[in-house]
C-alpha cells in the first residue's frame, strides 16, 4: 500500500496541481494499492471545495488548533 498524505490550508490552486500530479503519477505507474489522503487546517478559501473534485481522495478537517505539525501527525 502506498499513501500520498497532502496537507494544507488555504492552498487553493496549488492543491489542485498537487492533486492531479499524485493521480497521474498513480495511474502512470499503475499502483493498484495506494491512497490518497489530504489533511486540512481550516482553510478558509476554496480549498475543500477543489479536494471534493478528486471522488478517491479521503478528506479529514482539522477543528481545533491547528499548525503544520498537528497536521503532519
Amino acid at each position: 500500500m502506498i499513501s500520498y498524505i497532502v496537507i494544507g490550508r488555504n492552498e487553493g490552486w496549488k492543491l489542485e496541481l498537487c492533486l492531479k500530479s499524485i493521480y497521474e503519477s498513480i495511474a502512470e505507474n499503475s499502483y493498484i494499492d495506494s491512497e490518497v489522503i489530504y489533511i486540512d487546517s481550516k482553510s478558509t478559501d476554496k480549498s475543500l471545495e477543489v479536494a471534493q473534485k478528486f471522488k478517491t481522495l479521503r478528506i479529514y478537517q482539522l477543528t481545533e488548533d491547528c499548525n503544520a505539525a498537528i497536521a503532519r501527525n
